[in-house]
């Protein structure tokens, strides 16, 4: 019966030179490349929540002003340049998910299941706060700044 001496050894090839023994690693496997850049990830799921929350701020700071001075077309302009970076958003995120396959992400993990895991979620994401943006500038349309419950 013979014993293996090395089994208790990590993976790897060992040579001996000069006395010495050392352990070479095989090399790594390819890498996985991901298809979509971070950035552009990372845009498609925040733009939106945050061009949200910018328009509520916004509408909120200039609702006092719109009534006293009878202006109202800002807070048309503010929803409207809201709602087309959404949009953007929306689309973004689109392209994102469609160059990481178009496919509904899996557990399999790694960067081109990353990337359509981000993809869907800004997809989604982007497409609620486009119409919750719309469903808040409903009101802005038909009752305008002045009128206060």
């Amino acid at each position: 019966m013979t014993t293996d001496a090395h089994a208790d050894r990590p993976a790897g090839a060992y040579v001996e030179h000069h006395g010495v023994e050392a352990l070479v690693r095989p090399e790594p496997g390819p890498t996985e490349r991901a298809p979509v850049g971070n950035t552009a990830l990372w845009t498609g799921v925040l733009a939106g929540p945050i061009t949200f929350m910018l328009l509520l701020e916004t509408n909120y700071v200039l609702e006092e002003w719109a009534c006293r001075v009878g202006y109202w077309w800002p807070m048309h302009v503010v929803a409207a340049v809201a709602t087309a970076i959404a949009v953007l958003s929306l689309l973004l995120a689109w392209r994102n998910w469609v160059a990481a396959g178009r496919e509904w992400p899996t557990d399999a993990g790694g960067s081109v299941e990353r990337a359509r895991f981000m993809g869907a979620l800004g997809v989604l994401t982007s497409f609620g706060f486009v119409l919750v943006m719309i469903a808040q500038w409903i009101p802005v349309m038909i009752l305008g700044p002045c009128q206060h419950s």
